[in-house]
């Protein structure tokens, strides 16, 4: 299975409102909504990585008295 195909199966779950997805003759099942919106992230992140994006980007931030 794609990592494109997971994110698509876990967003049409998402949209119907179940936790269980099958593909392939595999069923995995959710607990929550929570773990599925970290499963989508985590797996939008190894796409991006895997097809050259950067994935994460690290913005700086300033910390006491900036000027």
């Amino acid at each position: 299975m794609s990592v494109s195909s997971q994110i698509a199966a876990l967003e049409a779950a998402i949209e119907a409102g179940v936790k269980s997805i099958t593909e392939n003759g595999r069923t995995v099942t959710y607990h929550s909504l929570d773990e599925m919106l970290k499963a989508v992230g985590n797996l939008k992140a190894q796409q991006a990585a895997s097809s050259g994006g950067q994935g994460f980007r690290f913005v700086p931030l300033a910390h006491g008295d900036a000027k």
